[in-house]
């Protein structure tokens, strides 16, 4: 797995749709040697976990995939959808 080939999907400003980033988003962090990212305070497996908040907040990344990994991509259409089936919710910085 190389750092290059991997993208960052998050959710759009708006909390209602889903964006797709070549850049590293601010907060996550990632470990390629354990093939793990961090966001949040928690952990989460490359291409085969994603975040979600307890609390059905809208805001911040969802997942870290490798785009030359089929499954990864399978995965993040999968995981897009699943993101935004419900009705979002403010940021925790939105007033």
């Amino acid at each position: 797995m190389k750092k290059e080939n991997l993208v960052f999907m998050v959710y759009d400003r708006w909390g209602d749709g889903v964006e797709i980033l070549e850049e590293t988003s601010r907060g996550c962090t990632l470990n390629l040697e354990n093939k793990t990212w961090e966001f949040d305070g928690k952990r989460f497996k490359i291409g085969t976990e994603e975040r979600y908040c307890e609390y059905g907040c809208r805001w911040g990344v969802i997942g870290v995939y490798d785009r030359t990994n089929i499954h990864h991509i399978r995965n993040m259409v999968y995981d897009a959808k699943k993101a935004v089936s419900g009705p979002p919710t403010a940021r925790p910085d939105d007033d």
